[in-house]
């Protein structure tokens, strides 16, 4: 391919995998080479949509693609600890959204395999970067790194594997959300995040 960029595979195919897709394309460092999803028609929808060459209906399929270095995990919360575990098997760098796990004992699996795999696992969540949580950050002396975060390096490609993932939390996207009368009936997304 000739590119220098992190080549990204999204787990998942509604609103959060469209962010993602969004985002990842709107930053230079990444670019989204695959989705996968089981649900009839939404991955082939998000590939056409944000022109995204590979289609696959089973995750662990698009596991399998040596050329992916990195997934993100947009998929329901009950399954993000067998994705990340499955993902840091296949040698793949892991951006899992919020929740990171059900349970801690889940997290803590999911942190273990990603560490002993080598690869970073990055947790999702657009909140950190709101003014209050950068202050508290501030007040607690800065961040933690571990072998599973993004201030330890674990190989050659780094640095671009950082630089996608501030794209990805740096991105300003703006994607249409309509929340029907089930879930509470419509409200920006920033009502929402509230609410959620």
């Amino acid at each position: 391919m000739g590119s220098d960029k992190v080549r990204i595979g999204i787990i998942g195919s509604k609103f959060q995998a469209e962010i993602h897709a969004a985002s990842i394309r709107a930053g230079c460092h990444g670019e989204v080479v695959a989705v996968a999803s089981p649900t009839p028609g939404d991955p082939e929808a998000l590939a056409s949509k944000f022109e995204i060459p590979n289609v696959y209906h089973d995750y662990k399929h698009m596991l399998e693609d040596p050329s992916i270095e990195m997934v993100t995990i947009a998929a329901p919360n009950s399954l993000h600890c067998e994705m990340t575990v499955n993902a840091a098997a296949a040698g793949k760098h892991v951006l899992c959204e919020k929740p990171l796990a059900m349970t801690i004992e889940e997290a803590d699996l999911m942190v273990k395999a990603c560490d002993e795999a080598g690869v970073f696992l990055f947790f999702g969540e657009e909140l950190f970067f709101t003014p209050k949580y950068v202050k508290a950050k501030e007040m607690a002396g800065g961040m933690v790194a571990t072998k599973s975060g993004i201030m330890l390096g674990l190989g050659e490609k780094d640095e671009e594997i950082a630089q996608a993932m501030d794209d990805l939390r740096a991105a300003d996207v703006t994607v249409d959300f309509y929340r029907d009368d089930s879930h509470g009936g419509p409200y920006s997304l920033r009502e929402t995040i509230v609410l959620d």
